[in-house]
């Protein structure tokens, strides 16, 4: 295991071979919104509301004999065996959201996500306000308990923001497309250490500063990854390349953790998809303990037993390349997502796209 703290932007440099990793050009047709912070504006986003209340009774017919603890608020049981079962599922575009690679739900129901130039938060009616200008092309988009919000950008930096809107460097010289968070606020994500060409799962510590490599990945690159429904392990969707093909098929490993949050054990395969060959990157998990894949043109829904695949989400365009990236969860509050749908980002659309899942996401804060 090794330690590391902050350094200079001088070492953000040496990621710029990465710009085209998973990424298209960085445009120039952001909506000119003014800066916005997510403390200090009361009046900000006030028609947020008008549709916050339709999942009000999204929990009133479930079971109270569930076999899963709460929903992602943490204070209604959940009937796992009454998810929908036509399938796919129905779905729309958020018209006017923006999110590229990734995308975060906070802790008021705003969906956050990119432009690939600007960060915003949007509603679920597709209203923005611009949270940080020139970001860079966020690829990692994490919210934390306190609101803070840490990514990783294209110029080599993982950083935090804080709810007021100051910009802190978190550490340089490791390239993160994806992590999740615990209810402490310590982030685990995928890694490529640029500094030392290593593959790593770390353990981040965005207040002190302190980036931990706890697990040596051996075999092709880390990417999606996300914490099982009660926190105990990780699952990680590594690529083979990064030239948007890969040529085995995509697998979702699971990584064990102990009481301390450390790797505990050898990777185990959790679920290899026959004749796929999709990139496989944003994860997410159900309070049930589903996993949810995006996979190039379509998501993908694991069992908690790794033994049943479903389609739940297809691209039916004619675009060529990946139509889904990042995943989460909705969450009751302003912004208006619903805590019984996903969220999934378009990478080249820059938009959101809604899942109505029929389920909450794993219990958070």
């Amino acid at each position: 295991m090794h330690l590391y703290t902050a350094a200079g932007s001088s070492e953000g440099s040496v990621l710029l071979i990465f710009h085209a990793l998973a990424c298209t050009p960085t445009g120039s047709d952001a909506p000119s919104n003014e800066q916005y912070f997510p403390t200090g504006e009361s009046d900000v986003d006030t028609d947020a509301d008008s549709d916050t209340d339709s999942d009000s009774d999204s929990d009133s017919d479930t079971d109270s004999d569930s076999d899963a603890d709460s929903d992602a608020d943490g204070d209604t049981d959940f009937d796992c065996t009454s998810l929908p079962t036509s399938l796919p599922y129905e779905s729309r575009e958020i018209d006017g959201s923006a999110t590229a690679e990734d995308l975060d739900i906070d802790n008021d129901g705003f969906v956050i996500g990119s432009d690939r130039l600007n960060m915003y938060r949007s509603n679920a009616g597709g209203d923005l306000d611009m949270i940080l200008p020139n970001v860079g092309n966020p690829q990692a988009i994490i919210v934390l308990p306190s609101d803070d919000i840490v990514f990783y950008s294209e110029t080599g930096e993982l950083e935090r923001l804080d709810p007021d809107g100051e910009r802190y460097v978190v550490t340089t010289g490791i390239y993160m497309p994806y992590g999740d968070a615990t209810a402490d606020g310590m982030v685990y994500g995928s890694s490529y250490q640029t500094h030392k060409f290593g593959n790593h799962i770390v353990r981040i510590d965005p207040f002190e500063n302190e980036v931990e490599e706890i697990l040596d990945w051996e075999d092709d690159y880390p990417w999606g990854i996300t914490f099982n429904e009660d926190y105990t392990a990780l699952y990680v969707s590594p690529i083979q390349g990064f030239d948007g093909f890969i040529k085995g098929p995509t697998r979702i490993w699971k990584v064990n953790l102990d009481g301390d949050g450390y790797v505990d054990g050898d990777p185990e395969l959790f679920v290899e998809f026959t004749g796929e060959t999709s990139w496989t990157e944003g994860l997410a998990v159900d309070v049930c303990g589903n996993v949810y894949a995006s996979l190039g043109k379509k998501i993908a829904r694991i069992s908690k037993d790794g033994k049943t695949i479903d389609e739940i989400w297809v691209d039916d365009s004619d675009f060529v390349g990946r139509a889904i990236s990042g995943l989460a969860f909705g969450r009751k509050g302003k912004g208006g997502t619903d805590p019984l749908k996903l969220y999934a980002s378009n990478p080249y659309g820059k938009y959101a796209i809604e899942i109505d899942v029929g389920v909450p996401g794993k219990s958070g804060w």
